[in-house]
């Protein structure tokens, strides 16, 4: 027989880890940790998570040269006090069996194992080779979002002054060189829960950002902040949104300009000033699987309220 909890409805959250940090007489274990080191034996190592772009501040503990757990390190501006379960339990992936132990060379259309030395000297001929052959500008690179900063450096140093080349990146997506253009300002993390409106637009913060997700619902708790979910499925926060405004996939930028229509018939702009601005809009598609009342609902939060968090 097994003594267990009960629970109905199941505890079900992306930050259940955190009940073992918060319990009052350390009662609580997690059983990824249970039986692996005593505290004592930990070398703990301030770190920050690099799971997704929040940055969550944290410490890593090891034993024998091995993280054995990863458990938040108090920073308000950041995380608080919080992390998701995915920066507490998914460091295993450091020592998981289906890593790649070895460097591989494929030969006879076949990846063998192979010394660090062979690989690196394979690795160096070839890209001299194809850049005497067809010069820099046939070589690019693509860096990882797991490194860090100074690695990122590096990289880029090695393509630029090694080769000679600044076909470089770090993203497999290309959207954002267009946004960017714009040097549109951000906010802090900490002001999202400030905001008295929030517009996602294409984003899901609860898996993609698991902590912003909780300042959102601390800004809708303590000051009854709006919530305007841009999204053609359901989300997690599209069931507390004030407005879910569930369009036609791929129409997100003609809702954002029927929504924009709408706020400049409302503004104190000049007839010219607000002319210029609508003519530069793309033409809002007939079609976007919403209502009039829909857009109209969601144009009227966002004029009523003074500070706006765009995600």
């Amino acid at each position: 027989m097994e003594i267990v909890t009960f629970s109905d409805p199941p505890f079900n959250s992306k930050f259940s880890g955190n009940t073992i940090d918060i319990c009052p007489v350390g009662a609580l274990t997690s059983a990824d940790f249970r039986f692996k080191a005593r505290v004592w034996e930990l070398v703990d190592t301030p770190s920050v998570c690099g799971h997704c772009p929040v940055g969550c501040n944290i410490i890593l503990g090891a034993r024998v040269g091995e993280i054995r757990r990863s458990v938040p390190r108090q920073n308000e501006a950041v995380n608080e006090v919080w992390i998701c379960d995915k920066g507490r339990f998914a460091h295993h992936y450091l020592r998981s069996p289906q890593r790649i132990p070895t460097p591989l060379i494929r030969r006879d259309g076949q990846l063998v194992q192979t010394t660090w030395e062979e690989a690196l000297k394979f690795a160096s001929s070839e890209l001299a080779r194809i850049q005497k052959q067809f010069g820099p500008q046939a070589l690019a690179g693509i860096g990882s979002l797991r490194t860090t900063n100074e690695e990122q450096y590096l990289f880029q140093k090695f393509m630029r002054v090694v080769l000679g080349t600044n076909n470089l990146d770090h993203r497999l997506e290309g959207g954002w060189g267009e946004a960017e253009r714009w040097a549109l300002p951000t906010a802090s993390i900490r002001a999202l829960e400030e905001a008295d409106a929030i517009l996602m637009v294409g984003c899901d913060p609860s898996e993609e950002v698991p902590v912003l997700e909780l300042r959102i619902k601390k800004a809708m708790r303590r000051h009854a902040a709006k919530l305007i979910v841009l999204s053609p499925r359901p989300l997690e926060l599209s069931a507390r949104a004030t407005h879910w405004l569930q369009h036609r996939p791929g129409s997100e930028g003609a809702v954002l300009a029927g929504i924009l229509k709408r706020l400049l018939e409302s503004s104190s702009l000049d007839e010219k000033s607000r002319r210029s601005i609508e003519d530069s809009l793309p033409t809002t598609a007939t079609d976007l699987g919403l209502s009039e009342d829909e857009l109209d609902g969601a144009a009227a939060t966002l004029a009523q309220t003074q500070r706006v968090a765009l995600l």
